[in-house]
C-alpha cells in the first residue's frame, strides 16, 4: 500500500542522518594533543609526534543549533509552570517571546577513513567520509498556530518565508598543517580541500503563503516551489522507484569547500605564565551545485476552499483513509510536478572561530576564550584544559553569550603507538526553571547541542623539526 511505502520511506530518511554522524565540539579546541580538533582549525596539529589511522568510528559528530529555547516554551505563572500551550498562557504571551525569523540547523558527519602523519614540517591530514547538513527558516505564524489552532473567528496565518535546505554528501578532504617557526617562532597555518559529491538535495522556499481560517471554511493561499535532486530513483505516489536500476543511482551535484587557519604561539617565563597562543579559523568556505539533469521541481501556487476532508469513507480501512486524505491536502495546496529542470547552486555558511590561549605550568594547564559564528549564531566559552603529560587530556567550557551551557572533553593520545581515544559533548543547560508542580526542573537556554566520539590507531612518525 502507498501508506507503507511512505512511512517505510520516512523511516529510511530519519535513520540517514542519526546513522551518519561536522565539527569537532569546541571544548578540545586548546587540547594540544586532540586528533580531531583539526576539523576547528586546520592550522591545529598534534604536538605529539604521532600519526593515526582510523576506519569507521574515528570520528562521529552531530551539531544541532537554533536560536529558540527551551525558555520560550515554558511559563512561570502564580508558582506553576505551563508549556505555552496551557489555556493559563495566552496567545499574545506565546508571541511575544517568539523571535520573528526562528532557524533550525544541523550538520553530522562521520568519517569512514582517516588518517594524520607528520613530514618534517608539516602535518598532513585526508579522510573520507559522510556528510548530512540542513538549514531551515521557520516562519513565526507557524508556532503561534500551533498555539491557537483552528479559530471561530476569522484568523491569517502568514507562512511566507519558510526555507528548508537539506543535502547529503560524500565527502573527501586532503589537508596540512605546516610549522612556520623558521620564518617566525611559533607560527603555524594550515588548509583544507573538501571535495562533495551530493547523494541528494531538497529545497523548499514559501515565497508567499497564507492561511485564514474560520469556523466555516479555510482559504489557501500559496506560492512555492520544491526543488529534489537525486539520480536514478524517483519518488511517486508515496513509493521509491530505481527506473534504471539500482546500478543506475548516483550523485546529483558537486561542491568544493575550504578551511583555512592559522596559530601564533608566544613562549614566556613568567613564573606559572609559561605562554600565550591566538589562533583564527573560517571552515566550510565555498558551494556546491547539483546538476539540472537531476532535478525534479515542483510549484505550488493559487488560491483553494477548503471546507472539509472528503477522503474518509464509511468502511474504509485507517491506511486507505490515509492515503486519501494525503491527496486531499495535496490537492488543496495545489502541488504540481513541473516538467522543468534546472541547477541549484548553494553556498555554505562558512563557521568562524577565533581563540586566545593563556599556558600555565610548562603548558599542563591552560585557560582559553573561544569566539564562534556557525549558521549566524554567536557564542563565546571559556575553556579550562589539563593536559597531564601530554596523554591524557581534559577539558571543560561554559557558554557566556547565549547557550549558558557546559561542555567537556576527555581523551588519551599515546606519544608513539598505540590506541586514541576521545569523547565530547556540549549542551549541558546551567540555567534552570523553578520546580514544577511534580516537584521536577526543566532546562532552559538555546536548543544547541554537539557531540563527537572516536578510536584511532596511532603509530610513530617523525618528530617535528
Amino acid at each position: 500500500m502507498k501508506t507503507r511505502n511512505t512511512i517505510f520511506a520516512a523511516f529510511i530518511a530519519l535513520l540517514i542522518p542519526l546513522s551518519l554522524s561536522g565539527q569537532a565540539v569546541s571544548s578540545s579546541y586548546f587540547v594540544d594533543n586532540s586528533l580531531q580538533r583539526v576539523r576547528l582549525n586546520p592550522a591545529f596539529s598534534p604536538d605529539c609526534s604521532v600519526g593515526y589511522v582510523g576506519l569507521l568510528v574515528s570520528g562521529v559528530s552531530a551539531n544541532i543549533g537554533s536560536n529558540m529555547a527551551t525558555e520560550d516554551f515554558l511559563f512561570n505563572k502564580n508558582g506553576q509552570l505551563y508549556t505555552y500551550l496551557n489555556k493559563n498562557v495566552t496567545v499574545e504571551e506565546f508571541a511575544e517571546r517568539i523571535k520573528t525569523d526562528p532557524t533550525l540547523n544541523m550538520k553530522i558527519n562521520e568519517e569512514l577513513l582517516g588518517l594524520g602523519f607528520r613530514i618534517g614540517p608539516a602535518y598532513i591530514t585526508a579522510g573520507v567520509g559522510l556528510r548530512v547538513d540542513m538549514d531551515m527558516n521557520l516562519p513565526k505564524d507557524l508556532l503561534i498556530l500551533t498555539k491557537q489552532g483552528m479559530a471561530t473567528t476569522d484568523q491569517s496565518y502568514d507562512f511566507s518565508g519558510l526555507s528548508l535546505m537539506q543535502a547529503a554528501f560524500l565527502e573527501g578532504q586532503i589537508g596540512a598543517s605546516i610549522d612556520l617557526s623558521m620564518i617566525l617562532p611559533g607560527l603555524s597555518i594550515g588548509g583544507r580541500a573538501k571535495y562533495l559529491m551530493a547523494a541528494d538535495y531538497i529545497g523548499l522556499k514559501i515565497n508567499e503563503g497564507t492561511l485564514r481560517m474560520s469556523d466555516e471554511k479555510w482559504m489557501i493561499k500559496t506560492d512555492a516551489e520544491a526543488v529534489v535532486g537525486a539520480k536514478g530513483v524517483e519518488y511517486k505516489d508515496g513509493g521509491i522507484y530505481f527506473p534504471n536500476g539500482r546500478s543506475g543511482v548516483g550523485f546529483c551535484g558537486r561542491g568544493l569547500l575550504f578551511d583555512v587557519g592559522a596559530e601564533y604561539k608566544l613562549n614566556l617565563e613568567l613564573g606559572a605564565l609559561t605562554g600565550i597562543n591566538v589562533s583564527f579559523a573560517m571552515t566550510d568556505i565555498g558551494k556546491c551545485t547539483v546538476t539540472d539533469r537531476f532535478t525534479t521541481i515542483y510549484k505550488s501556487a493559487g488560491e483553494a476552499e477548503f471546507e472539509g476532508l472528503k477522503g474518509i469513507k464509511p468502511g474504509d480501512d485507517i491506511s486507505t483513509s490515509l492515503d486519501n486524505v494525503i491527496d486531499d491536502f495535496v490537492s488543496i495546496a495545489n502541488v504540481e510536478k513541473t516538467d522543468d529542470q534546472k541547477a541549484i547552486a548553494f553556498n555554505f555558511t562558512p563557521a568562524i572561530r577565533a581563540g586566545l590561549e593563556v599556558s600555565m605550568f610548562n603548558n599542563n594547564l591552560s585557560t582559553g576564550f573561544l569566539y564562534t559564528r556557525d549558521y549566524g549564531f554567536d557564542e563565546l566559552r571559556i575553556i579550562e584544559s589539563v593536559k597531564l603529560g601530554g596523554r591524557f587530556n581534559a577539558a571543560i567550557s561554559y557558554g557566556l553569550l547565549n547557550t549558558h551551557d557546559v561542555g567537556f572533553y576527555i581523551g588519551y593520545t599515546p606519544r608513539r603507538h598505540g590506541i586514541n581515544i576521545y569523547f565530547a559533548e556540549e549542551g549541558f543547560p546551567t540555567r534552570y526553571t523553578m520546580p514544577d508542580a511534580n516537584g521536577m526542573v526543566l532546562p532552559l537556554g538555546k536548543l544547541n547541542t554537539s557531540g563527537r566520539f572516536g578510536i584511532n590507531i596511532c603509530f610513530e612518525t617523525r618528530d617535528r623539526k
